[in-house]
């Protein structure tokens, strides 16, 4: 496999956020932190791997609230962002 054909396929496979869909995280981030939240967005590039693209809500110690590690979609935080705030 040449280097020329791996950066291909990466590019060809590898998706850009729109302005849209860029904006709607920082909102969910901004919803997150008034819970005393962190959104974090897996930082791993290979688009094979587990948890690429996805996200994970983090409490003040780290430690994931909403499952084991970089599991949710946009919806599933926003969902569950949702859920936290019918609580109160």
């Amino acid at each position: 496999r040449t280097l020329a054909k791996s950066c291909a396929n990466l590019a060809s496979v590898r998706r850009v956020m729109t302005p849209q869909e860029k904006a709607r995280e920082n909102r969910l981030r901004r919803k997150a932190e008034r819970f005393g939240l962190t959104l974090s967005k897996c930082r791993l590039r290979d688009v094979d791997a587990p948890g690429c693209g996805l996200y994970a809500l983090l409490n003040a110690r780290g430690k994931s609230v909403s499952g084991a590690g970089f599991t949710l979609s946009l919806d599933a935080v926003e969902s569950y962002l949702k859920a936290k705030k019918g609580e109160q």
